[in-house]
């Protein structure tokens, strides 16, 4: 509609590998584009779990008995330095 706000945005978004070109910006209304950013962001965020798991980084455990944690649970329950 005639008076809607708008804003330029990246087609393809820079922290997805787009460029800050003028080839690459495209007029979008404000409310489209943040839903825009959102998937861009999710899909970021997506690409970046997959690289790390790929590449065997896992988060620290909340838990100190995990596997990487420096306590051991035995089958008694008794809890002991690994």
């Amino acid at each position: 509609m005639p008076g809607d706000k708008w804003e330029l945005e990246h087609v393809k978004a820079l922290c997805n590998g787009g460029e800050h070109r003028e080839s690459n910006l495209a007029p979008a209304l404000a409310a489209p584009h943040k839903i825009k950013t959102a998937r861009d962001v999710a899909e970021k965020a997506k690409v970046d779990r997959l690289r790390k798991r790929h590449a065997g980084i896992r988060p620290p455990s909340r838990f100190q008995t995990a596997k990487d944690g420096k306590y051991k649970q035995k089958m008694d329950g008794s809890i002991v330095l690994r």
